[in-house]
């Protein structure tokens, strides 16, 4: 066997390998009820703007997938991030980003189903892209945890029951909308 023929077989099995995690997450994440569809580069910026972040806030991203909404909100804005990500491909992908020390610092990714998260009311603002039905069973959680002040940017899909305070049109797609949330007084207050 040449080296030739060696090196195509070990990057044959990183590829499967690679091709087989992707596809085990994307099933995992279909059972649990998201399916992996990111967020389009180019509209996470607006999006994020419209919750007026501040340097040095507290950002969580419920289903951090790949990280590019940590990413771009440490990078842009100034903000800390916090993911939650289950499915291992996500997961993988969001710390493989982390390579960069200043991100590392401000960055972190935990592996962790969304809907166990008790920590929420240590965000400044809450970061999804969920379908309405987990947004309406994540509600209960909101509403314990979190305190006056926090933001949520729900992308593309409006929490069931709520008001949305704003809502932004995509710049992109006109048929896209970013739901914007304050937590006001019905909140826990913070300590």
């Amino acid at each position: 066997m040449t080296i030739l023929e060696i090196v195509f077989i070990i990057l044959a099995i990183i590829f499967a390998s690679c091709a087989l995690l992707w596809s085990m997450s994307a099933i995992w994440s279909i059972i649990k009820g998201a399916p992996p569809v990111a967020t389009p580069m180019n509209e996470i910026y607006w999006a994020l703007k419209a919750a007026e972040p501040e340097i040095g806030e507290t950002l969580f991203d419920l289903g951090c997938g790949d990280g590019r909404v940590l990413v771009i909100g440490a990078r842009m804005f100034g903000l800390n991030g916090v993911g939650y990500e289950s499915a291992p491909w996500g997961n993988l992908l969001t710390r493989a980003k982390l390579w960069d020390d200043d991100l590392r610092k401000k960055v972190k990714v935990k592996t962790k189903n969304i809907y166990h998260v008790k920590e929420l009311g240590q965000a400044d603002i809450i970061y999804l892209y969920l379908f309405p039905g987990m947004l309406k069973r994540l509600s209960g959680s909101f509403i314990k945890q979190l305190v006056p002040g926090t933001r949520i940017v729900s992308y593309a899909f409006p929490i069931p029951g709520w008001k949305a305070d704003k809502i932004v049109t995509s710049q992109g797609n006109p048929d896209i909308r970013v739901y914007l949330y304050h937590v006001k007084k019905w909140a826990k207050e913070k300590k």
